[in-house]
């Protein structure tokens, strides 16, 4: 998707296509593309033939409308990208195009007529090609007769895909899957269903069943949920249409990279119809402006994308309605938005597939919420707390004074630093220390796992949920610096409690909760599960079930959580990791969004 965004104007689907190819993966995708001759007509004032700077293909327009005269047609042809290209412009030449597949024509039959000779090699890039014309430029899409964008290339199965992706395509108790001729259809079965449907648009060359787990995260949380067989948008009024979803009162529709710009451009052009748009490492063609549409928006991306990276996607930040909410995945690619093999020119992922996944669902979910919250006149709206002001970086601090026994007042808070990890990987290999003598003497690590917020619309959709944190023990800090502890090692139990204490007194100090809210909460019993313990370092990491478990029972009014740790002594046999301690505790943030929901649930 990348390159596709950097042509300064719209009219040249032969630019845009070629540069698609950055993003393109060699997959095939379902797309039947509809069998045309090509367009006959290539006579005209003469021809660009050019390098596309980004695919490095070669590529040719042909101007054959009659308002084309030498000046303006060398002019556009010299004017296709702002980057230096190489490119020649013949007067009354022709092109002669390379592996030429397919034509898209503008303004057909018009004076302002131009086409767009278009370089393929792969059938994968058939149905970005198709898209691009139909969607993207308004153009007609014409395929070289017997060519490989002639007929669609075979439906894959499980063998081509990702494991995930094909047992996502299996119906289950809360989601029927069903393979429309242009869609795969994701419907909920359960009676919690959301009065809004999504329509999801798949990268260029991305096959549909890439997005069948995120699809059914989706409709696991009762919506709708219709994923193209390409990123064409010439499917969306049909789906609306459908008898069976007469009774949804919303669409908003979804897009991943390419999908993305073409869900983009069909709001655009038809106003009023659809309430919301979730981009995911996508952002609009620079033309397309729809700050002005009353539509609610989220746009995801991944710190880590060097596809769709995270300043183009905020470059676009004029282009969207000015309450666009931005979800940044820290860690995450752009291929980790679907179960695809990934492309060499993406950066490496820096957080698990499940964990972006989840986080991207949650995003999604978060803007159905804003939807239909919107169609509640009921509902009054809503403020969103500066997270920074919940102090994030002192959790792992905390953390420690909490669990080591020794307080605030046992060690001078500039003897402490606080390393904060900007990723998974860094996080690993840090490694909490103690060095006497020198300034600071105790060195501890901290990362701050997020977490997604579907349903509170006081917050982001994604926000710093989790702190995971790296210490010494009492005993080896009493042996390394002869300092006295307060009260006996404590356990990451011990840290929980005081960070939830902490929150509290700060929302009350904040004048963030009412007398209400109080008197709410105080009815709700905490209670802390011994720790769960892991056995090593790595497993504390990397293991699926190394998490904060929360668990609010409604019935009881009490509120569960336990936390997995990692100790190890100073027993010789512990090797390294000796005097070490690691805990994962909830974040003040993740603490005040459950006062909230408590807050809502109590009578």
């Amino acid at each position: 998707m990348k390159q596709e965004y950097k042509s300064t104007i719209r009219q040249q689907v032969s630019t845009l296509s070629s540069a698609v190819t950055g993003l393109l993966i060699g997959i095939w995708t379902l797309h039947a593309v509809p069998a045309f001759a090509a367009y006959p007509d290539t006579d005209g004032v003469g021809a660009c033939s050019f390098v596309n700077p980004f695919a490095r293909t070669a590529d040719c327009i042909q101007y054959t409308g009659d308002n084309w005269t030498a000046s303006s047609a060398r002019a556009n042809c010299g004017d296709l990208f702002t980057v230096p290209y190489e490119f020649q412009f013949s007067l009354g030449g022709i092109c002669s195009v390379p592996n030429h597949e397919a034509d898209c024509v503008e303004d057909i039959g018009t004076a302002d007529e131009k086409v767009n000779l278009n370089n393929a090699t792969d059938p994968a890039f058939c149905s970005s090609l198709l898209a691009i014309c139909n969607s993207v430029l308004s153009g007609d899409y014409f395929p070289v007769s017997g060519g490989i964008c002639d007929t669609g290339p075979p439906v894959p199965g499980c063998e081509n895909l990702e494991p995930e992706a094909c047992a996502a395509m299996e119906s289950n108790e809360l989601v029927e899957v069903t393979q429309e001729d242009a869609y795969i259809n994701f419907a909920p079965l359960g009676t919690n269903t959301k009065s809004t449907g999504m329509i999801f648009f798949p990268g260029g060359a991305v096959p549909p069943q890439a997005y069948a787990p995120l699809a059914q995260q989706l409709a696991q949380a009762g919506i709708y949920t219709a994923v193209l067989n390409g990123p064409d948008a010439t499917e969306v009024d049909s789906i609306i249409s459908a008898p069976g979803n007469a009774a949804l009162q919303n669409w908003a529709l979804a897009g991943h990279s390419l999908g993305g710009v073409v869900a983009s451009k069909y709001i655009l052009d038809n106003p009023g119809k659809i309430a919301g748009l979730g981009l995911l490492a996508s952002f609009p063609q620079s033309v397309d402006d729809l700050s002005s549409l009353d539509i609610k928006a989220v746009t995801i991306f991944g710190t880590n994308d060097l596809i769709a990276t995270p300043a183009e996607v905020l470059a676009a930040i004029a282009q969207l309605p000015s309450d666009t909410l931005y979800a940044k995945i820290r860690g995450g690619n752009h291929a980790q938005f679907g179960y695809y093999e990934q492309t060499p020119a993406d950066g490496d992922a820096d957080t698990s597939h499940e964990q972006q996944q989840a986080l991207t669902a949650a995003s999604l979910r978060h803007l159905v919420s804003r939807i239909e919250a919107a169609q509640q006149s009921s509902l009054e709206t809503v403020g969103r707390l500066g997270l920074s002001e919940l102090a994030v970086e002192e959790g792992a601090y905390n953390d420690f004074l909490s669990a080591s026994g020794f307080g605030e007042n046992g060690i001078p808070a500039d003897n402490i630093a606080v390393q904060r990890a900007a990723g998974r990987d860094e996080f690993v290999d840090a490694k909490a220390s103690i060095t006497p003598g020198t300034q600071p003497e105790i060195l501890i690590n901290q990362f701050v796992n997020q977490t997604g917020n579907p349903e509170q619309l006081r917050f982001p959709p994604i926000y710093d949920g989790e702190l995971q944190a790296k210490f010494i023990t009492q005993d080896a800090l009493t042996e390394e610096l002869d300092l006295v502890a307060q009260s006996p090692q404590g356990s990451c139990a011990d840290a929980n409690l005081d960070n939830q204490r902490r929150t509290f007194s700060w929302l009350e100090e904040a004048d963030l909760l009412s007398e209400d809210d109080i008197a709410k909460l105080s009815l709700w019993v905490w209670r802390y599960a011994p720790d769960v313990l892991f056995p090593t370092g790595p497993e504390f990491i990397a293991d699926p079930e190394s998490t904060v478990k929360l668990d609010i029972d409604a019935e009881q009014m009490t509120v569960t959580v336990q936390s997995p740790s990692f100790f190890a002594d100073l027993d010789p046999s512990n090797g390294a990791a000796a005097g070490r301690q690691y805990c994962k505790t909830l974040s003040y943030a993740r603490f005040y969004l459950t006062f909230l929901e408590l807050i809502q649930t109590t009578p």
